[in-house]
């Protein structure tokens, strides 16, 4: 099942920290490397769908909060499936940053 960038990130992310989990503001980091990034806004979008659909694929879960429209997620914890695929993502060779 392929993965984008940001979601590859995360998921590296949470298989590196000390118990699975990372913060929302960890995840945020992932902007500061991109060369052109976008508005605070459309980060905090993509990081918001990038976790729902991990959440929805089943390779983690999420702790935040929920109002009537929307779930707004603190922290992401990878499942067992979660770090079965990390494994093999980080196994693979990396690209290289070459702009």
């Amino acid at each position: 099942m392929p993965l984008s960038r940001l979601q590859r990130y995360i998921v590296l992310q949470c298989l590196g920290a000390p118990r699975r989990t990372v913060s929302r503001g960890l995840i945020g980091r992932y902007y500061a490397s991109v060369l052109r990034s976008p508005s605070a806004k459309d980060q905090a979008d993509a990081v918001t769908k990038s976790i729902e659909r991990l959440v929805a694929r089943g390779l983690a879960t999420s702790v935040g909060k929920m109002t009537a429209q929307k779930w707004y997620p603190h922290t992401i914890t990878l499942t067992p499936a979660g770090r079965k695929l990390a494994l093999a993502a980080r196994g693979k060779q990396q690209r290289l940053p070459l702009r």
